[in-house]
C-alpha cells in the first residue's frame, strides 16, 4: 500500500535531468530517498485610493446695496430787499448725483473634462512547469528527460474613468450706470438799494440713492472625489524550497487520491490516514 502511496511524490523528483537547475539535499544520508516540496505563494491585500474628481470651486454673486438719503440744499439766497429798487432774479440750474455708478458680477460656471487613469491590481509573477518526458528517451525511469520550467504569470490592471478640471469658475464685471438729476435756485442779479429788508434763504430737500456696499462674490469649494481600488501584491515567490525524506521502496506508479492542505507542503487527514496503513 505504501508503494502505491508515493509514486504521485516521485513524479516531482527527476533528478537525473533537472540536477543541474535544483540545490540537492544537504548531508544526505547513503541509501535514502528524498522529496522536494513546493513552497506556496504569500500574497497580501493592499488598498490604493485614487481621485477620480478633482475639487474645485463655485462662485455665489451678490448684488451692490444701496440707500436712499435726504439731503437740505438751498433753494434761494437770503438777499436783502430795497424798499424803493427791488433786487431783480435769475433762475439758475444745478445738477447732482442721485445714483452713484457700480459694478455687477456674473459667474461663469468651472469646466471639466473626461479622463481615466490605470491600476496594477495583481502584480507579475511566475509558476514552476514540469514538462512532459521526451519521446526518445532511453531510460526506463519515468521521471528521466523531464525538465522544470519557471513560467511567468502576467500581471493584471483595471482602468478607472475620472474627471479633471479644464478652467476653474470665475465671474464677470459689467457696469451698472448711476444717473443725475438737477435742482433749480433763484439769484439775485442786481440787489435792491437804498433801504433794504432782509429776506431770509429758502431751503428744500432732495433724495439720492448711494452705494452703500458694492457688488461682492462667495466661492464655495466643492470637495474632490475619490474611490479605493484593491490589489493583490506578491510578498514571497513560491518554489522548490525544502526536501523530505521517503522510503526508497515505494516506487510503484499506481496514483492514489492524495492530497496536500491547499497552499501548503502539508497532506491532508486524509491522505496521511491512507500513508499511514
Amino acid at each position: 500500500m505504501k508503494k502505491i502511496l508515493l509514486s504521485g511524490a516521485f513524479l516531482l523528483l527527476g533528478a537525473s535531468t533537472f540536477s543541474q537547475a535544483l540545490t540537492l539535499p544537504s548531508n544526505p544520508e547513503p541509501g535514502k530517498c528524498y522529496v522536494m516540496c513546493k513552497t506556496p505563494e504569500v500574497w497580501k491585500n493592499e488598498e490604493v485610493t485614487i481621485e477620480i474628481a478633482p475639487a474645485y470651486k463655485t462662485i455665489k454673486t451678490h448684488p451692490a446695496e444701496y440707500k436712499t438719503i435726504t439731503e437740505t440744499v438751498l433753494i434761494k439766497e437770503a438777499v436783502k430787499k430795497l424798499e424803493i429798487i427791488p433786487a431783480v432774479w435769475e433762475t439758475k440750474s444745478f445738477s447732482y448725483v442721485a445714483k452713484e455708478d457700480a459694478n455687477k458680477l456674473t459667474a461663469i460656471r468651472a469646466t471639466f473634462a473626461n479622463d481615466s487613469k490605470t491600476i496594477e491590481t495583481k502584480a507579475s509573477s511566475a509558476v514552476w512547469q514540469m514538462s512532459d518526458r521526451k519521446p526518445d528517451c532511453q531510460s526506463d525511469d519515468p521521471n528521466d528527460c523531464r525538465y522544470w520550467c519557471f513560467k511567468p504569470v502576467a500581471a493584471k490592471f483595471v482602468t478607472v474613468p475620472l474627471t479633471v478640471l479644464s478652467t476653474d469658475a470665475t465671474t464677470k464685471s459689467t457696469t451698472v450706470a448711476g444717473y443725475n438729476k438737477s435742482y433749480t435756485r433763484r439769484v439775485v442779479v442786481q440787489p435792491e438799494t437804498t433801504r433794504s429788508i432782509e429776506i431770509p434763504a429758502v431751503y428744500g430737500t432732495i433724495k439720492k440713492i448711494v452705494l452703500v456696499k458694492d457688488a461682492w462674490q462667495e466661492a464655495v469649494t466643492v470637495a474632490a472625489k475619490y474611490k479605493t481600488v484593491r490589489k493583490e501584491v506578491l510578498v514571497n515567490k513560491g518554489g522548490l524550497t525544502s526536501w523530505k525524506e521517503v522510503e526508497c521502496e515505494l516506487v510503484d506508479n499506481t496514483p492514489l487520491p492524495i492530497n496536500w492542505n491547499l497552499n501548503s507542503a502539508t497532506l491532508t487527514p486524509g491522505a496521511k490516514r491512507i500513508i499511514e496503513l
